[in-house]
């Protein structure tokens, strides 16, 4: 179990380490991290976190989506505005940031899809709309 658990994380800390890395002004002050997976200006996968924040495993799929020809964005919208992982701080971040995220990735993409879990996806509604 330990080698299974081990292999694991080995191949999330090498698939996370191939990502690119960039920001996106969202306000005046705040730049939201991107995890950049894959270039791709037809297909981009928008995956904005739960309230759990993005997991290992999330930049392992974003790293195989990316081998189909997907251009992958993991925005860390807690970390644009310093706040803990948790339920009660994803309700801190305003749905505008959302929404400037997909304007500046459906500006560059042919086709935008989005992704979330949870509570991340009302928040994800929310800046869609």
């Amino acid at each position: 179990m330990r080698k299974l658990a081990a292999l694991f994380l080995i191949f999330s800390l090498s698939a996370a380490a191939s990502a690119a890395t960039r920001s996106i002004k969202v306000a005046p002050d705040v730049d939201v991290p991107i995890s950049v997976y894959g270039a791709s200006r037809q297909r981009l996968i928008l995956w904005l976190p739960s309230e759990h924040g993005v997991v290992g495993p999330e930049h392992a799929l974003a790293a195989q989506l990316a081998k189909r020809g997907y251009e992958v964005w993991i925005a860390d919208l807690f970390a644009a505005r310093f706040l803990p992982v948790t339920p009660s701080s994803l309700n801190e971040i305003p749905a505008t940031d959302v929404a400037q995220l997909i304007q500046a990735a459906a500006h560059k993409h042919a086709k935008l899809y989005l992704v979330s879990s949870g509570q991340g996806a009302s928040r994800a509604l929310e800046g869609l709309q």
